[in-house]
């Protein structure tokens, strides 16, 4: 037999034989290798090494880690988590494997609709471990790949609407090695396949808009109702915000643009009637109200926005808010979730952790996001509207309805990526501005003397 023929029967056998004992983390890796080799072939493709090398370097990091988690996990003979929220995860895809086995009666326990806790993922991390036996390893590679591929598709978004291959790459690798992203991505936790799923979505929507490819929207049909089963009402969300892109991204020139979002709302404005929208208005402001109180006694309870007035036992006064104090309700609750957490406002030891990331996450914000949100909207406006739109709907919603900085800090990361794609394109326009400030100096610094030039 050739050498290496030979080779390839060892290490097939091998894996066989590991793959009989431990199937789900062969089957794991097995398929993260095709992954890479395909990805490497795209790289190619672009003619940027790149992105496949910032995605290896990446996976790499987070390989590491739950590597470390499952040997101590084998040693301790449990699962070792590092959030309450990724245990139940584990505890919930458990159930849902022995619910596909038969052996329990599912409505038993909360992998329904409705019942705190369920996710549509417990069913699929569920079917995994029936498919390829129980394996935590192989659903926390799951989490950990999917984050690393919400980076490329940033990648991709970037170079589809600027066409730069360097803003591209770096919008990746701040997106891929981004502290509280590793974090999650190495726990059982929503907000990896969720991330995923949502910048498939946007990158759908701008390659449909830049190389008017329509036919995308099949494929954002397909993907937009199971987030509403990770996270209530996101694909609600998601679909107002593909809605309204569609407005402002479709005419090319601003008046026409203006005059069909006027005729919109006017529509909407003679369909509801003054009575509808003042009630829609006031159950908005309830919600709003209700959440709040109802997290005035958790451990971010410095996250207060409403008056002062509103009080766990009720308190005194009127219980609308005024316009007044629903903008700056509005304002402050922005604030607070851009900014969780707070390294000043908050009392939890937790911020100690976050500083070597919030600290870089705040001056990035100041100094770079202007520049990047101005280049976008001045050049690439039509290609670039839905991220502004997704940005803005989602930070309102979920700064209105957060009610803590733990919370914030953790589900802000599915926005994260998209304030870190403006960032990013920010400091390249910086780069350029330094650069041309520098070669003029220089240029000017090199002229001979008036007088001199012999």
């Amino acid at each position: 037999m050739p050498a290496k023929y030979r080779n390839v029967f060892i290490l097939a056998l091998i894996t066989g034989i590991l793959g009989a004992f431990y199937p789900g983390i062969i089957i794991g890796v097995c398929a993260l290798l095709s992954l890479l080799m395909y990805l490497n072939r795209i790289s190619y493709s672009l003619n940027d090494r790149w992105p496949f090398r910032i995605f290896l370097a990446g996976i790499a990091v987070r390989f590491l880690i739950i590597t470390f988690f499952s040997v101590k996990s084998t040693l301790q003979n449990e699962i070792v988590t590092l959030f309450g929220d990724s245990s139940m995860n584990f505890e919930y895809s458990q159930y849902a494997f022995i619910a596909y086995l038969g052996l329990i009666n599912y409505k038993q326990f909360p992998l329904m609709p409705g019942v705190y806790g369920y996710s549509i993922l417990n069913w699929l991390y569920g079917l995994f471990y029936f498919l390829a036996g129980y394996s935590p390893f192989l659903i926390i590679l799951l989490n950990s790949t999917a984050t690393c591929l919400s980076a490329w598709m940033v990648y991709l978004i970037v170079f589809r609407i600027t066409n730069h291959r360097t803003a591209a790459s770096l919008a990746m690798g701040l997106n891929i090695f981004w502290p509280s992203q590793i974090l999650w991505s190495v726990n059982l936790l929503k907000e990896p396949i969720l991330t995923f799923l949502l910048t498939v979505i946007i990158y759908f929507f701008v390659d449909a808009v830049v190389r008017k490819r329509w036919h995308n929207f099949l494929f954002i049909g397909l993907l937009w109702y199971p987030m509403g089963q990770i996270r209530v009402y996101t694909h609600w969300l998601i679909l107002s915000t593909l809605a309204l892109s569609l407005l402002l991204c479709i005419p090319r020139r601003a008046t026409i643009r203006i005059v069909l979002l006027g005729f919109v709302l006017l529509a909407f404005l003679f369909k509801a009637g003054p009575s509808r929208i003042q009630n829609m208005y006031a159950n908005f402001q309830e919600k709003i109200i209700s959440t709040q109180i109802g997290f005035f006694t958790t451990g971010g309870s410095f996250y207060r926005f409403i008056p002062d007035r509103y009080q766990p036992d009720g308190g005194s006064g009127p219980r609308m808010m005024s316009f007044r104090e629903m903008a700056v309700s509005y304002l402050k609750a922005v604030y607070y979730y851009l900014g969780s957490p707070n390294p000043v406002l908050s009392k939890s030891s937790n911020r100690l952790y976050a500083l070597p990331q919030i600290i870089p996450w705040y001056l990035m914000m100041i100094l770079f996001f202007p520049i990047g949100m101005l280049y976008l909207l001045r050049y690439h406006f039509r290609s670039s509207v839905v991220i502004f739109v997704y940005l803005f709907v989602f930070t309102s919603v979920m700064a209105l309805f957060t009610g803590n900085e733990g919370t914030a800090l953790r589900q802000r990361d599915i926005i994260t990526p998209f304030y870190l794609i403006l960032i990013a394109v920010g400091m390249i326009n910086f780069r350029g501005w330094l650069a041309r400030k520098y070669k003029t100096r220089f240029s000017l610094s090199n002229q001979a003397p008036e007088g001199m030039n012999y």
